[in-house]
């Protein structure tokens, strides 16, 4: 895995997965170890399938085990990377499972599809007959200018991109509501996820490639993070010289 780090000199690729070392051993290897081992499970059962065009999933799962680890992984990349994070926040007792749940959470599966390499032209054509989503990114959702939502950001696990909103109760729902429609138009394909724990999921008519077209920082992330992938091929073939 190659992920992007925040550091005193900018952004920065780096080989492995963001790590955070201020959770306590007996947290890491128990509460905190039931989500990633249930979110195993759902990789092996949903996530590592790439989704085509015209695909429907039925998918079935725990929604506070689902949140708990969606809110843990973003929390925890959060303070990695250098975003502001409430000291009184009271999401680490829920994602630990001592809290209730809280209130305003709202989650999104959109199911992306591969991009056919010959649907686009290329300075260098890649080796493959299409470029498949990126196996695991997350992104910060800039919510300052939506009435009634105070967090956003995204999850993606190959195919499927979860998308978290938490709203903001003191704005009136009215207002909220019609925020969301709008975003809505914007996120071809979504599907709420919610505690009914079950939902059918049509594949988005939204490319990986499409995706990155939208996004600056993830097109800049993925250069950054291609070069550093470079830079090991090459010392690993120097080191066998």
């Amino acid at each position: 895995m190659i992920s992007i780090a925040r550091t005193s000199e900018g952004d920065k690729a780096i080989g492995g997965a963001l790590e955070i070392g201020d959770v306590c051993a007996r947290c890491n290897n128990g509460k905190l170890s039931v989500l990633d081992t249930y979110i195993c499970e759902l990789h092996d059962k949903y996530f590592k399938t790439i989704i085509h065009a015209g695909d429907r999933v039925d998918f079935h799962f725990d929604f506070d085990l689902l949140l708990r680890w969606l809110l843990k992984t973003g929390y925890n990349t959060a303070r990695a990377r250098g975003w502001h994070v409430k000291r009184d926040s009271e999401l680490p007792q829920y994602i630990l499972g001592e809290g209730q749940r809280p209130s305003g959470f709202r989650v999104f599966l959109q199911l992306i599809i591969p991009t056919p390499t010959s649907s686009r032209e290329w300075v260098t054509k890649p080796d493959a007959a299409e470029v498949p989503p990126a196996p695991a990114r997350i992104d910060l959702l800039d919510v300052s200018k939506l009435a009634g939502f105070n967090m956003g950001y995204v999850v993606s696990l190959n195919s499927y991109l979860f998308t978290i909103f938490k709203e903001v109760d003191a704005v009136p729902s009215r207002i909220r509501k019609l925020v969301l429609i709008n975003l809505l138009k914007h996120m071809l394909g979504a599907c709420e996820i919610t505690d009914k724990e079950r939902a059918i999921v049509y594949s988005s008519s939204l490319d990986f490639m499409a995706l990155v077209d939208k996004n600056s920082v993830l097109l800049r992330h993925l250069e950054m993070m291609q070069r550093h992938n470079d830079q090991l091929k090459r010392k690993k073939l120097t080191s066998q010289k």
